[in-house]
């Protein structure tokens, strides 16, 4: 048993999908209209506040709230410098991942339930188990619910379960 958010799941994952990386961390974040993100604190959450540098190359500044409006300005920024986005994001999460092979250690077979819609964020631990912990492992997916429209590609995969509706 282990807990888990979608926040290391993201930052894992940046070498093996940029797009969810930037879905998560810019473009859900630039739509989120409950809350407010200036860009300082986005790239201190992420840990790439040395991003803060390439910041004016976009015409955007550390006080620039991230919106719909330039968040395609801030995901170029990151695309412009995937590799070192893509190294900080190994060294930041080294500890994450020793957590997660601890966790996964010796079992053949296990288990990602959770309470997601999207079914996004138990894909991408799916596919950092077997990227980086191990690809023999058997891994089932339960949703309490699965909204298809929002990820059609899940509908495909028949490793994941839904355990109260769909």
């Amino acid at each position: 048993y282990l807990y888990w958010s979608r926040i290391p799941a993201s930052m894992l994952s940046a070498r093996l999908d940029k797009h969810h990386f930037l879905d998560n961390f810019v473009y859900q974040k630039a739509g989120n209209k409950l809350k407010k993100t200036d860009l300082a604190s986005l790239l201190k959450s992420i840990g790439l506040e040395s991003f803060e540098q390439y910041l004016g190359e976009h015409k955007l500044s550390r006080d620039s709230i991230l919106d719909p409006g330039n968040a395609s300005a801030v995901a170029e920024m990151f695309v412009r410098h995937w590799d070192e986005v893509v190294r900080i994001m190994e060294e930041n999460t080294r500890e994450i991942l020793d957590y997660l092979k601890e966790a996964v250690r010796g079992n053949k077979k296990i288990a990602i339930v959770d309470v997601g819609w999207t079914g996004k964020n138990i894909m991408y631990l799916k596919k950092i188990i077997y990227r980086y912990i191990d690809p023999q492992c058997e891994v089932e997916c339960f949703l309490a619910a699965f909204r298809s429209a929002a990820n059609q590609t899940l509908e495909l995969d028949e490793s994941i379960h839904t355990y109260l509706f769909s």
